[in-house]
């Protein structure tokens, strides 16, 4: 390693990335206990009994899942307020929950025949309502959602309207950016968010996308080893075709991920 790579930052020093977990039972795991993992909610709740963590987490709603498939929400707030309580006294170490927002890809659009605006404007009115019925217990942060940059600006408005100012949030995700998170408006938009120190959490970004804005980001998610599992061959010594749900798998992937280096360039101001 030259010397110059030797003071070059890492992924790692940058952001906390949360290691996503195809199953619920991983957050008891003792291997992850320096890992924050990701688990979707419609994972977690597979479970009747629930152990200790191991180690911090973040529960995802699995909003791309329920709104995509099914067109709305089945679980009411007041019901998944309530599972939060149970994992914040069952299972602990939970670092913040999202809400259960509404996706603006345009496959979800068709499933649900609503407009952009009105998935903008549910997603705000989540944030609201989960707040009210788990104030005190976990932090719910607030996500912009949207397609456009326009769009996400409404959004961001929106919730200065209600009183959150996103730069005082420790947490704020960034969602729908499937397909877009390497696009130079959504590069643009995410260097803005952080000019405008906002601690922006960026649902499910790839590898490449997180290494090139890790120093734009705080926090990220991502379940990119499992699919680059399902086009790997299996590791030394494993047995199964392929190691998509593979823990040793998994935690091989993170380490390379949180050691790569990241070239850091001055932040200019873009809004």
């Amino acid at each position: 390693m030259s010397p110059a790579q030797q003071t070059q930052p890492t992924v790692g020093d940058l952001v906390r990335v949360h290691l996503g977990a195809p199953e619920g039972s991983w957050l008891w795991r003792p291997e992850f206990a320096n890992v924050p993992l990701c688990v979707s909610y419609q994972r977690l709740a597979r479970h009747k009994t629930l152990h200790r963590a191991s180690g911090p987490w973040m529960l995802d709603s699995g909003a791309y899942t329920e709104v995509g498939r099914f067109g709305g929400w089945r679980t009411t707030p007041e019901q998944y307020a309530e599972a939060v309580h149970r994992y914040v006294e069952e299972v602990g170490g939970l670092a913040w929950a999202a809400p259960q927002s509404w996706m603006c890809e345009r496959e979800v659009l068709v499933k649900t025949g609503l407009t952009i605006e009105d998935h903008v404007r549910a997603t705000v009115a989540s944030v609201l309502r989960l707040r009210e019925l788990l104030a005190g217990v976990a932090l719910v942060a607030p996500e912009i959602q949207g397609w456009t940059v326009t769009q996400r600006r409404r959004c961001w408005d929106y919730y200065e309207a209600e009183g959150i100012h996103l730069a005082d949030e420790p947490i704020v995700g960034l969602g729908s950016v499937c397909g877009l998170q390497r696009s130079i408006p959504i590069q643009l938009f995410v260097r803005e968010l952080a000019e405008a120190g906002i601690q922006l959490h960026t649902f499910g970004f790839k590898t490449t996308a997180l290494i090139e804005e890790a120093q734009h980001i705080a926090s990220s998610d991502s379940m990119a080893w499992s699919k680059q599992a399902l086009h790997s061959p299996p590791m030394a010594g494993h047995t199964h075709r392929h190691c998509v749900s593979c823990p040793a798998y998994a935690l091989r992937w993170y380490d390379d991920l949180i050691h790569h280096p990241v070239r850091t360039e001055p932040t200019a101001a873009v809004r």
